[in-house]
């Protein structure tokens, strides 16, 4: 594992899988209070995050707001949380503020919301409330944009995943069933540039069957 050049200085540029699945396994273990995970689309960071954490998670994707996030982790105190596709959320300033408090070193967190206080009433749920979760942060990019972004960075494990394609290639081996499009691929690697494991799924499912006679 080498150190990333255009990432802060604790940040690590993984390149194989099993350097992922080492971080993922000590947060599913509890061995880590914030895991950030980012690089390019389609190799697969979501995928391992759930295949090692299982079900007992509340896996917040999409477009979810910082409102929505604060709902979601007063319903799921003390269960891990993943933020899957966060990459503008770090930009917002309540949405920083809140990975800020949720990312705490500390055991037990305090996470605070001091405005929208009757939509928070009306679902019963109180401005300020403590909470064991571990959070994981997995996204395609990520910028440190202001000093709030980089404490949110000094608070935990943040890692740029990067496979190349024959890595990417041997992972999609443990799961696609069509190897005659495989071995297709595994022919064309070179002209990859970014690979995906998405590539295997979409050309299978682009394949036009061959009418007999």
């Amino acid at each position: 594992m080498t150190k990333s050049q255009s990432l802060p200085t604790h940040a690590l540029r993984l390149t194989t899988y099993s350097e992922l699945e080492q971080y993922v396994r000590a947060f599913a273990a509890g061995h880590l209070n914030l895991l950030m995970i980012f690089g390019p689309p389609g190799v697969g960071k979501s995928r391992s995050v759930r295949q090692a954490i299982g079900s007992n998670v509340c896996w917040i994707g999409g477009q979810a707001t910082p409102f929505g996030i604060y709902l979601h982790a007063y319903e799921h105190r003390h269960e891990p949380i993943v933020l899957d596709d966060v990459d503008c959320l770090y930009a917002d300033r309540l949405g920083i503020r809140l990975l800020k408090a949720l990312g705490q070193t500390e055991s037990t967190k305090t996470v605070s919301w001091q405005t929208a206080a009757p939509a928070l009433k009306k679902c019963g749920i109180p401005r300020q409330f403590t909470t064991t979760s571990r959070v994981a942060l997995v996204g395609n990019d990520w910028k440190t944009l202001n000093s709030d972004v980089a404490a949110l960075e000094d608070r935990g494990h943040l890692l740029l995943f990067e496979p190349r394609p024959l890595e990417v290639h041997r992972q999609a081996a443990r799961w696609f069933w069509d190897q005659e499009i495989f071995d297709f691929i595994a022919g064309h690697l070179h002209l990859m540039a970014q690979h995906s494991l998405r590539t295997y799924c979409h050309a299978w499912e682009a394949e036009v069957p061959v009418a007999d006679g």
